[in-house]
């Protein structure tokens, strides 16, 4: 905040100086112009986030400077590189990387291989929002290679887990796997400082051999990303390490592969993963009891799939999870029920357009006639059955019709006699119904009215707590202010103490230059500006004001939260914001220090503040009207 503060008055005061750049110089007070110009860049550079257009502000004013001065490359380096980082917060795009150019240009000029790798480094974010890849792999690869030449490994290897990022996403799976493996060599070096970078890099090392075919290497380092996530305790990538092992173990190590899904189930439920990340592991789980025949729990997880994918909702799992099904079927010997699965995955696979899952399935219908017999004979026999089901259904459906018939009539009386006494009784249970409604709906009115009434007045003697502690806290403030002014008054010899002197001289600080308006205040930096120490410091505050350093200082904030709390233009500001103004770091410390000088909350307090300055108004108003009137 106080960093802010001395950004904007210096803003400020170039604003009001005037437009010449000897003017500015001599605002910028004592030192030479290469220092005065980097302090420019610094300050840019802290504030370039939360503030771009003032950081603009003050990197213009620095090449202004330049331009009349003979700079360091490196120096109009550094500027146009914070130029470009300004201008990327700003999603000025093209700007941003134009700039960037200019910082390469100055940095190859001087011959700074850092400020060369730093650029590369930082120019490609650029390019990834315009999804640039070729130039991101481009400017990558060359700040790797400079990071190299300067023996600087671990720029390195971040450069290269970025890179290897960048390839995944070309598809380019070997040489992601390769710039992975060389960013591994160096990071694991020093596995144990940071487990949880690691486990991610071996996440995804693992995943890319599996995308290439490397089963071998894939289980490799998908053990070494359980063992860095264990290590950093993160339960989301123990799941994932776990359900890429149980992919590595599923054909030669079965059991193990039963373990590491159930394990990474077991997790994604207890951590709430989402369903669509939970669908992989659930699959994957169903086809190893299908593989052991425990079709009960393969079907089970199958269903699980089915009711995840259709709540996303995940066509795809729904026909994965019909088609494990429809295999478990025939496992069983169900051929009828796997064909009808099957046929029901086809027919949303064509609807869908999934091409490998539509031959996928054909080729399952295929095995699973053959199965179950000859295809023709099959025919044969389903058409003979069918004519057969065919006949006894006409004969079974006319004698039905005919004993229809017979007992049409005295069907007909029973269920005009039923018909008449379940209408009757159905107006009795709503008369019933309405005057136990009307009986609840009575009280409940009651109970309201009677809870309104008590709340408000509850509320009213509230209210008017707060009123008073306000008043209180008004008056003790007024006091305290004229016990300051009492300091300023001539003393005698008795009573002008070193105590008295001392905390006069805090008041005149704190008045003056107000301090406490830095959240990051240090009472040791102002004991020592005092040229006392901070016990001397409390000691003074007690004896003279009973009070101590630390709640001297909440005091002033707090009282300049009231201030602006008094302000109109502060009206559509929120409270936490005021308070960091007011120098309050945090949002904690702000309520308890507020609640203890004044009794109350701040919402309570600003609540009632704008209630007087309405009333206020009101009268204002009124008195001008009867002036009119007059």
């Amino acid at each position: 905040m106080l960093r802010f503060i001395k950004s904007f008055s210096f803003l400020l005061a170039i604003s009001l100086a005037g437009c010449d750049n000897d003017s500015s110089v001599s605002i910028l007070g004592a030192g030479n112009t290469i220092q005065q110009v980097n302090q420019l860049i610094r300050t840019a550079t802290d504030i370039a986030f939360t503030s771009p257009d003032s950081a603009l502000i003050l990197l213009n004013q620095a090449c202004s400077l330049g331009e009349n001065h003979i700079l360091p490359d490196t120096t109009w380096s550094n500027i146009y590189f914070c130029k470009g980082q300004t201008l990327y917060y700003k999603d000025s795009l093209e700007t941003s990387v134009y700039n960037f150019r200019l910082a390469l240009g100055r940095a190859a000029r001087a011959g700074s291989v850092r400020h060369l790798a730093d650029t590369h480094f930082e120019m490609i974010k650029s390019f990834q929002v315009r999804t640039e890849y070729d130039s991101v792999i481009s400017h990558l690869e060359k700040a790797v290679q400079l990071y190299d030449s300067l023996g600087m490994k671990l720029r390195s290897a971040n450069a290269k887990v970025t890179l290897g990022g960048i390839l995944v996403e070309k598809c380019q799976n070997e040489a992601a796997a390769k710039v992975f493996i060389e960013a591994d060599e160096i990071l694991g070096a020093n596995g144990e400082e940071n487990p949880a970078q690691l486990s991610s890099l071996y996440i995804n090392i693992s995943n890319n051999f599996a995308a290439i075919g490397g089963d071998t290497e894939s289980g490799y380092y998908g053990k070494k990303a359980l063992k860095m996530a264990e290590n950093a305790k993160d339960t989301p990538n123990i799941a994932i390490a776990l359900t890429n092992l149980g992919v590595y173990y599923r054909y030669t190590r079965p059991d193990s592969a039963l373990i590491c899904y159930q394990k990474a189930a077991e997790l994604q439920r207890a951590i709430k993963f989402g369903p669509e990340n939970r669908l992989s592991t659930l699959y994957n789980l169903g086809n190893i009891y299908l593989d052991q025949k425990n079709y009960v729990k393969a079907n089970m997880l199958f269903d699980s799939v089915r009711v995840l994918s259709e709540a996303i909702p995940m066509p795809k799992g729904v026909v994965m999870a019909i088609s494990g099904k429809a295999t478990a079927a025939a496992d069983c010997g169900q051929y009828g029920e796997s064909i009808r699965l099957l046929n029901r995955a086809i027919e949303i696979a064509d609807s869908l357009g999934y091409s490998e899952l539509q031959l996928r399935f054909a080729q399952a219908k295929y095995y699973i006639d053959l199965r179950s017999g000859n295809k023709e004979a099959a025919l044969q026999s389903l058409n003979k059955w069918m004519n057969l089901k065919d006949t006894m259904a006409i004969n079974t459906k006319a004698n039905e019709v005919h004993a229809i018939e017979r007992k049409y009539q005295i069907q007909r009386r029973d269920m005009e006699i039923t018909r008449l006494q379940e209408t009757q009784q159905w107006q009795e249970e709503q008369v019933r119904d309405n005057r136990t409604i009307a009986v609840l709906a009575l009280i409940i009115a009651m109970v309201a009215i009677l809870f309104a009434y008590f709340y408000a007045r509850l509320s009213k003697t509230r209210w008017e707590a707060y009123r008073q502690l306000i008043e209180k806290y008004e008056e003790s403030s007024r006091r305290h202010v004229q016990e300051i002014s009492r300091l300023s008054y001539p003393a005698s010899k008795e009573q002008d103490t070193a105590a008295r002197l001392l905390v006069k001289r805090i008041h005149e600080l704190f008045q003056n230059e107000k301090p406490y308006l830095d959240p990051g205040l240090k009472v040791d930096s102002l004991a020592e500006k005092l040229g006392v120490s901070y016990r001397t410091l409390n000691n003074a505050l007690k004896e003279v004001e009973g009070s101590t350093f630390v709640k001297l200082i909440n005091r002033y904030r707090v009282e300049a939260v009231i201030q602006m709390f008094r302000q109109p233009e502060f009206d559509i500001i929120k409270t936490q914001a005021i308070a960091q103004q007011a120098g309050f770091g945090s949002v904690n410390a702000f309520y308890e220090a507020f609640q203890e000088i004044t009794g109350v909350q701040p919402s309570h307090f600003r609540k009632i503040l704008a209630e007087k300055t309405a009333a206020g108004e009101s009268e204002q108003i009124q008195d001008t009207d009867s002036a009119d009137i007059s």
